[in-house]
């Protein structure tokens, strides 16, 4: 909900400052790399919580667990699922959330 509420109002904040006029100003170019290091960081960490979601389910241990057609099987994978794409979604809402406050006081 943060992502889809904020990051429009984030686009059209940055988009107001890179009016042709004030375009190379020292603080948009701040800006704008800012802006990149933001997303290469956000996807850094979105690629670390997916990998990490993928090995903890490679190490559940096989030996007394049900079958993959299961319900119970089911629902734990579901379970996991949800939490592994709230862990990749994570770093994208806090910066997100970030970028709105701090483009707010601009």
């Amino acid at each position: 909900m943060d992502i889809s509420v904020g990051a429009p109002e984030v686009i059209s904040r940055r988009l107001q400052l890179m009016q042709p006029h004030t375009l190379w100003s020292p603080a948009n170019l701040l800006e704008v790399q800012r802006m990149v290091a933001e997303k290469m960081m956000a996807l850094a960490e979105s690629n670390w919580a997916i990998w990490r979601a993928a090995w903890a389910m490679a190490a559940w241990p096989l030996a007394g667990t049900s079958a993959w057609w299961t319900p119970t099987h089911q629902q734990r994978m579901a379970r996991h699922a949800l939490r592994a794409t709230d862990r990749a979604l994570a770093p994208l809402s806090r910066r997100v959330n970030a970028n709105v406050k701090r483009l707010r006081r601009k």
